[in-house]
């Protein structure tokens, strides 16, 4: 590596070149399909060229698009800001597996394949490029090959696929318009390899052998310097070269360290802090030589490569763009370029285990030494197996609910399936149970929790029974003893927050789906429906003159202007509108600041001494407002992921405010004393509220739950 950090020196493995300059132009050509195929038989440099490309410039910028030996010098103008090229190891990978990750990996939430589809369709996401290699030894390659057809038909983000010529998932992917890049070598059937480059629409025909349509080439490989022309992609390789292919998808070309290499942790999410590694967890071991980067030379003057045929790769690759300078409550995720490289992957025998995939001798996916065997129904051996092999387990035995274990792992897998310490999984595996799971599960899973924050108090998940599921949540809010849960039908449930029995009648309304609630001093609740009116249910008590007029003059007003969000406060109702500004409607006045850019998602309101509000917004900040005052200048919190929710209330250490972001995330912070908590459930997060005494409750579309601070962090 050079003493700058740069990459962009750095060369392909010998006899791949020009591979890599046609997946370069592939990368930088507006117009090329968003799907590239890297394929060949086994053995030919595939996983190798994409560890180099997933390494290669990552952190340059200007305008060359980062090809190799491309002239930057002279060239004037801002540096195009780059995708993240994010890996997504698909070996023993089940398609629900790599759903779940491919989600986390671009900063949604999806609980199924066709969910995730359907999220990237309708929701603006980071822009990113994903490296998914090894399809041909996933569990489920074909149904694998139909998700990355339907992500790249989306035409969001790009794909990079390593497919084996001659197998049905190979077959699959051709028929979808896509830019191919053939190492060559021998098919699944010993036949030679192609090294043809080739462009083809959904159902176009391929191209003939016999084409007369002269090419320059360069090695077989179409001229690399017609980066921009339709039809371009990369040829055949020479596999077997000294530093060629044939041995660098040996060390380190399958986004992994071979043999008994490092499993390391995967750098931590944005947003989140890094977790203590369980004492009993297996730990990392030291990777291998041949996993190792080595920075490469100029192209004017090629340094030799690696007698060994190591790939030359090493720039520092994230899946997450970078951090907030400011550090506020996205940390980055430091580590050397050679730890990211090996954390692209880790090689778990998943389909060895279970007995899925395809037989493959060249496969790398047996187990490590010290590997822990999985018992799907022992849940410390499910929390510290490798997730990728618990969920292939589970999607390949639906007959056997294992206690409970399996529903659990399906319904918060998403968040188990991200690289942690076996607590923490515990700790979500624990909320994610049915009241009909076996009664061992929970102590054994909370003792295993026990060096957590955050302790289950409850959960409620789709189908319990005692006490009963309260319905999918769509907004939460605590009023006195109660805890009021709105649902998509309109119903408000109050609930006893000790423990999620019903408490009391439901409260009905004309407002259809509520997305806010707001309880008054009075006992009244205020919502916020679909269409942004605003509905009074009256408490118990009689209610002021005062207060009437002034809910009066609030439902007029959004009749006419359409809230996004809802507060209440002692004398004033709080709405944030689509437009990014926030409105306190008190009795002396209204109050209006524009915190946001774009639509307001949630406001909360909080009683203390000095009163104050929070807001969050689309843009992905929480600001705090005092009304009659302008805006914090600064925000609470700010993450490239939108606000959901927010709540706060008073403690005895100072304010809490509780939020919970798009991407799954539930953060609770303390203003005063600048603590943070983090927990993730695993399905999207609808509402959060903060009971009476203290707890966080969380509410999604199949369950409810709530924690409370461990005694050691209250």
């Amino acid at each position: 590596m050079t003493g700058s950090g740069s990459v962009r020196a750095e060369r392909p493995a010998a006899g791949t070149e020009a591979q890599a300059a046609a997946l370069l132009g592939w990368l930088t050509d507006p117009d090329a399909p968003r799907l590239c195929l890297v394929t060949g038989g086994p053995r030919t440099g595939k996983s190798a060229l994409l560890a180099w490309f997933a390494a290669y410039g990552a952190r340059s910028g200007g305008r060359s698009g980062g090809r190799f030996g491309a002239r930057t010098g002279g060239r004037s103008g801002p540096r195009r800001k780059r995708a993240a090229r994010t890996a997504v190891p698909l070996a023993d990978q089940s398609a629900l597996g790599a759903a779940w990750t491919i989600a986390d990996r671009l900063g949604v939430v999806a609980r199924t394949p066709g969910e995730l589809i359907h999220v990237l369709a309708t929701t603006e996401t980071r822009r990113a490029t994903l490296l998914l290699p090894d399809l041909h030894a996933a569990a489920e390659p074909d149904a694998l090959a139909e998700l990355c057809a339907e992500l790249a038909g989306l035409g969001r983000i790009r794909l990079v696929v390593e497919t084996r010529t001659g197998t049905p998932s190979h077959a699959l992917l051709t028929t979808c318009r896509a830019t191919v890049v053939d190492l060559g070598g021998e098919t699944e059937d010993g036949r030679g390899g192609g090294g043809r480059k080739t462009v083809r629409d959904f159902g176009e025909p391929e191209e003939p052998e016999g084409s007369g349509e002269t090419r320059k080439t360069v090695g077989g490989v179409r001229d690399p310097g017609v980066a921009r022309e339709a039809g371009r992609t990369g040829g055949a390789g020479e596999a077997g070269t000294a530093g060629g292919a044939g041995q660098t998808e040996g060390a380190s070309g399958d986004f992994r360290a071979s043999g008994d290499a490092a499993e390391a942790p995967e750098p931590q999410a944005a947003g989140e802090p890094a977790q203590p590694r369980d004492p009993g967890a297996p730990g990392p071991r030291a990777r291998t030589g041949a996993a190792r980067s080595r920075p490469g030379a100029e192209v004017s003057g090629v340094e030799p490569s690696d007698p060994a045929g190591r790939s030359q790769a090493g720039a520092e690759v994230s899946g997450v763009e970078p951090s907030d300078p400011a550090g506020r409550s996205e940390p980055p995720a430091e580590a050397r370029s050679s730890d990211r490289f090996d954390n692209l992957g880790r090689s778990q025998p998943l389909a060895h285990a279970t007995g899925l995939g395809r037989s493959d001798p060249d496969r790398r996916s047996r187990p490590h030494a010290g590997t822990p065997a999985l018992d799907p129904a022992d849940p410390v051996s499910v929390c510290r197996a490798d997730p990728r092999r618990v969920t292939t387990a589970y999607v390949a035995d639906a007959e056997n609910d294992h206690g409970g274990l399996r529903a659990a792992w399906l319904r918060a897998g998403q968040s188990l399936s991200r690289d942690q310490d076996p607590a923490t999984r515990a700790l979500v595996l624990r909320a994610a149970l049915g009241d009909g799971a076996d009664p061992r599960l929970r102590p054994a899973l909370e003792e295993l929790a026990a060096g957590e924050p955050w302790r289950v108090r409850w959960s409620r998940v789709r189908g319990d029974l005692t006490p009963p599921w309260p319905g999918p949540v769509t907004a939460l809010a605590a009023i006195g003893d109660r805890l009021l849960v709105a649902g998509p039908n309109g119903t408000v449930r109050p609930l006893d927050p000790a423990d999620a029995t019903p408490a009391g009648e439901p409260l009905t309304s004309p407002a259809g789906r509520v997305e806010a609630l707001a309880p008054t001093p009075d006992g009244s609740v205020l919502l916020l429906d679909e269409r942004g009116r605003l509905h009074t249910v009256r408490g118990p008590a009689p209610r002021p003159p005062y207060l009437d007029r002034l809910t009066a003059a609030v439902t007029a007003t959004l009749t006419r202007h359409p809230g996004t969000a809802l507060a209440a406060i002692s004398g004033s109702v709080v709405v944030g509108d689509r437009l990014g500004s926030v409105h306190a409607f008190g009795l002396t006045g209204i109050h209006q600041a524009a915190p946001h850019s774009g639509r307001v998602t949630a406001v909360t309101a909080v009683e203390t001494p000095a009163p104050f509000l929070c807001s969050g917004g689309l843009d992905g900040t929480v600001r705090r407002w005092v009304p009659g005052q302008d805006p914090h200048p600064e925000p609470i919190a700010e993450r490239r992921t939108p606000v959901v929710a927010l709540a706060a209330s008073p403690t005895s250490q100072g304010p809490a405010l509780a939020i919970a972001w798009a991407d799954g995330l539930v953060e609770l912070r303390l203003l005063e004393a600048e603590d943070r908590l983090f927990f993730r459930p695993g399905p999207p997060v609808r509402a959060v509220t903060l009971s009476e005494d203290g707890g966080v409750v969380v509410g999604m579309d199949e369950a409810l739950i709530r924690l409370d601070r461990a005694p050691h962090e209250a």
